[in-house]
């Protein structure tokens, strides 16, 4: 099996070659070579590969303003496509599917994964096939025996062969072309001319200077032809040298003031292009001055750990990390009497400025339930009400609510689409550590009209109750998207351990083998472990507790 990644590119240009161009006897090789390859199907295969990924990959992507993206084609060992996906998601293989001959092509040679940047063309891509069939057999040999076979050396070294305005590498069995910046016999000439004669500094020295260039250029170069027909009586040569030496001087005149005119506009457009980087630089810094206090004002949103309620019956510890400046992930919990404890755990779609408002409104809405306090179904419907008058359309709030009452362990809660799901790790040994997922609702935000299911558990001394965003649980894989398994065994071997150390752990574990390759969402944690009661519960059996539903 093999893979093709299609890696579009950040647009920096690179300060210098480093990569060895080819000998010049295998350019003569790639000429002849060129002949007999773009007359066949071949051809075609790399013209229509070209056409996919400038018209299809690189379309979809700056469609979505994604800064890079990725193509998977998975081969079969007979060079034929299995399946295509772009950043995880399956995508038709289209006409990737149709350039049967490069397939087949790279597979003998071996190749089970290519880099290929997004904005290589078609003559690009042609060339770097071109130059692989001429090294094809090398390539095999060296497979085949280990080095010291005739195929170039750079190919097998990370910066590879500069070829086409592309470097190429083969290391191992993965093959790397991504574009390059090429130079030229004649860059030093454009070198000497951008750093210009220390006597030409500006345009308006080209404008002074173009008379005296012009009769230098006269003297120099008919001046002495000009000399010899005077001395020699030649008039009929000097009249005709006389006539080249106005021409001359009109053609070196004029070219330097053209000279002098480019000269203008470029320092005219530098001139613009400093304002406005110093407008953008003005700009990103009261953008950025904004945002820090946006940051504030959210984190301010935030219950702080020292003035969590019910100290004396709950140990809390919490983590907030938004993957910008703000974010949409948002927690909240208050006493709603001396006994009893409001949780509010979300996560709004998106994350950035828009979500930061949303939260606002969740909490504006949840300070405004406090004030009566009538139950979950009616702080619910509030949240929803207001998501479905105030929010764009398309957005939308994962919510989990719970209602804990410290005299009696009872937990009365409803999940509104939060996932992943709070996990409950019971202090006694036997029972096991599982995610609450028996009161599942509809997203909030979505419906005017909320049909709300809520369900309740007793907590005993020492369980813990563990709410994570999605962000923490981002999964690298597709199986367990939530990683669900994986943390549910994590916490079952740490459930003696205190709430802080636990919240701690998961954060680390969060950045372990399995999680995303980038982190992309923000990341929230919110955990609670019952320290005691304030006094017994009542006998309720837990099925019966558990039917609890409205």
């Amino acid at each position: 099996m093999g893979v093709l990644q299609v890696r579009k590119p950040n647009g920096r240009m690179p300060s210098q070659i480093v990569a060895p161009s080819v000998s010049w006897l295998t350019r003569w090789r790639l000429r002849f070579a060129a002949l007999r390859l773009r007359r066949g199907a071949l051809r075609e295969d790399v013209y229509r590969l070209a056409r996919w990924l400038r018209y299809e990959v690189v379309a979809e992507a700056d469609a979505e303003a994604s800064e890079s993206t990725t193509v998977d084609v998975v081969l079969t060992e007979a060079g034929q496509v299995a399946g295509v996906t772009r950043s995880g998601t399956v995508l038709e293989a289209g006409e990737a599917g149709a350039c049967a001959g490069v397939w087949r092509f790279l597979a003998s040679l071996g190749v089970c994964r290519c880099h290929l940047d997004a904005r290589l063309d078609r003559d690009q891509l042609m060339e770097t096939v071109i130059f692989l069939w001429v090294v094809r057999k090398a390539v095999v040999a060296r497979r085949a025996s280990g080095p010291g076979r005739s195929a170039p050396a750079a190919l097998y070294t990370e910066q590879g062969v500069h070829i086409a305005c592309t470097e190429v590498s083969l290391r191992g069995a993965e093959l790397t072309v991504r574009s390059s910046y090429c130079t030229t016999q004649f860059d030093h000439i454009v070198d000497w001319f951008e750093r210009g004669p220390r006597t030409l500094r500006d345009h308006r020295t080209y404008f002074r200077a173009a008379g005296l260039y012009a009769g230098m250029a006269v003297v120099l170069v008919t001046g002495p032809s000009l000399f010899y027909a005077s001395i020699h009586a030649l008039w009929y040569e000097a009249i005709l040298l006389g006539l080249a030496s106005v021409v001359l001087f009109g053609l070196v005149y004029v070219a330097m003031m053209v000279i002098g005119r480019v000269e203008y506009d470029n320092e005219e457009k530098t001139e613009q292009l400093a304002r406005a980087l110093q407008d953008l630089h003005r700009y990103t810094n009261r953008i950025g001055m904004d945002l820090d206090r946006a940051r504030q004002v959210q984190e301010k949103f935030l219950p702080p750990l020292e003035r969590m309620p019910h100290q004396q019956h709950i140990r809390w510890a919490s983590r907030f990390e938004p993957a910008e400046r703000v974010g949409g992930d948002y927690f909240d919990v208050a006493a709603v009497d001396e006994d009893r404890v409001v949780i509010l755990f979300s996560d709004v779609c998106g994350h950035g400025m828009g979500a930061a408002f949303l939260t606002a409104v969740l909490k504006s809405t949840f300070l405004g339930w406090l004030d009566h306090h009538t139950g979950l179904d009616t702080l619910a419907n509030e949240l929803n009400s207001h998501l479905v008058r105030l929010a764009p359309s398309g957005s939308f709030a994962a919510v989990f609510l719970a209602l804990y009452d410290t005299r009696s362990g009872r937990l009365e809660y409803a999940n509104c689409g939060h996932q992943p799901e709070p996990w409950l790790c019971p202090a006694d040994a036997e029972e096991t550590v599982r995610p609450l997922s028996n009161a599942r609702n509809l997203l909030l935000g979505i419906e005017p009209r909320l049909a709300l299911q809520i369900r309740s558990l007793y907590l005993k001394p020492g369980d813990t109750l563990l709410f994570v965003s999605d962000g923490v649980v981002e999964s690298a894989g597709k199986d367990d998207p939530y990683r669900t398994g994986e943390l549910t065994a994590f916490l079952g071997q740490r459930r003696a351990a205190e709430v802080e150390r636990l919240v701690d752990e998961i954060r680390a574990w969060a950045d372990g083998p399995g999680a995303a390759a980038a982190r992309l969402d923000d990341r929230a944690i919110l955990g609670l472990q019952v320290r005691a009661l304030a006094c017994e519960r009542p006998g309720v059996d837990r099925e019966t507790a558990d039917a609890y539903v409205i």
